[in-house]
Formats: C-alpha cells, sequence, structure tokens
C-alpha cells in the first residue's frame, strides 16, 4: 500500500504542496523520501530499457512482459521478467498496451467544432487576479489504500491561490457547490489581502482536511 501512498503524494503535491499531501494520506515524509530515492537508483539502474521498450510496445502493443523480453533480447537489451515487471509499471508504459481511445462525449465534440471561439481563456493576454480559476476532482487514498475521498480545489490562474476547497466522499454536484461557496465567501472576504503563501492551503483548513479523512 506504501507504493500506492507514494504515487499519489508524486501526483499532487506539486498542486496542493508536500505537507499538506503527505498528511492528508498519513504517509511520513521520511517514507516519502527513502521511496523516491529508491525509485530514482532503479531507475538509473535501468534507464537503458526505456527506449527499446517504448520500440516493442509501438510495434507490438499487445505484448505484456513475457513476450517483451525475447523482443528486448533480440535488440541486445536482455532483461528478466521482474525487471520489467516493475519498469512497466513506474514509466507507465504498461498503459499503452490497454488503453484505448475513449468515445468523444458532446462537450468534447461541440469543442472540436467551435473549440477556437469558445475558448475564452486562449483569447486572455494575462489572466487577472480572480479571474480564471482552474478545477478538478482529485482521489486522495488513505487508510493504507482501503478507503477514499475526493478533494476539488479551486486555484486561481493568475496568483495560484486556492480560493476554495471541498473534500468529500463522492465526486459530485453537491461537492462542487461546497468547493464554490467557499470561494465565494473567500473572494468576498479576502480579495484586498490574499494570503503569504497562495498555493497552500491555510492551516486551519489543513486540520479539517486531515481531520475529514481521519474520521
Amino acid at each position: 500500500m506504501t507504493a500506492e501512498k507514494v504515487q499519489i503524494v508524486e501526483e499532487n503535491a506539486q498542486t496542493y504542496g508536500l505537507n499538506v499531501t503527505l498528511d492528508a494520506i498519513g504517509l511520513p515524509k521520511s517514507t516519502w523520501y527513502y521511496w523516491k530515492n529508491q525509485k530514482v537508483d532503479y531507475e538509473e539502474k535501468y534507464a537503458h530499457l526505456r527506449q527499446p521498450l517504448i520500440e516493442v510496445l509501438r510495434e507490438n502493443s499487445a505484448y505484456g512482459y513475457r513476450r517483451i523480453a525475447p523482443e528486448l533480447k533480440d535488440l541486445g537489451h536482455p532483461a528478466g521478467e521482474t525487471v520489467l515487471r516493475r519498469v512497466l509499471r513506474m514509466w507507465d508504459l504498461s498503459l499503452q498496451r490497454w488503453a484505448g481511445r475513449p468515445k468523444p462525449s458532446v462537450p468534447r465534440r461541440i469543442l472540436a467544432k467551435d473549440g477556437a471561439g469558445m475558448n475564452l481563456v486562449a483569447k486572455m493576454d494575462k489572466p487577472m487576479p480572480l479571474q480564471v480559476l482552474y478545477t478538478d476532482f482529485t482521489t486522495i487514498r488513505y487508510a493504507d489504500g482501503g478507503k477514499k475521498a475526493y478533494l476539488m480545489p479551486l486555484v486561481d490562474d493568475a496568483t495560484k491561490w486556492v480560493v476554495g476547497w471541498a473534500v468529500g466522499f463522492r465526486p459530485n454536484t453537491e461537492l462542487a457547490l461546497e468547493a464554490l461557496s467557499m470561494a465565494a465567501d473567500g473572494c468576498r472576504t479576502q480579495v484586498t489581502d490574499p494570503p503569504e503563501n497562495p498555493g497552500r492551503f491555510k492551516t486551519e483548513e489543513n486540520l479539517t482536511l486531515v481531520g475529514k479523512l481521519s474520521a
């Protein structure tokens, strides 16, 4: 389960801050750095396999590690099955074998047809503070990976200030409205005095997030 937590931290630390993400999923910082260093050492050791693997998968996208092994050997890069399984996961190359192209949704088809005229952000030279907000649902696993919650932050493009956020157990409209409500309150009360560290949650908010996930 530790490997899954490390992956979650890698995916979210840049957006929400390393300390916030580590606290939210209950991963000690010492464990995080140990796994990171171990991964770097392993990746450097087998870096020579990356390009040959990509070439094999480009020609044989349905191959698993057992069929990849002889192909690599023919290319002059022999590798054991254990090594192949690990580097395929580490470099996300296994996804190439199974991920198909999804059918475009109605909004995606509309954007593909008239996207140039509908993308208001693309027309802005430099968005002003609170003019453009970015958001998405982020999955946070906890309790040794056995449970999960969803975090929805609203991040200001210009200042990287987390204007509002909400955490819950379902990525639904109710959670989105809760985040929007916090953002509206925050804009009314703090628009003239943004936080000193706009890319991070406030301490009180950190405690609330961790408390909800621990409940």
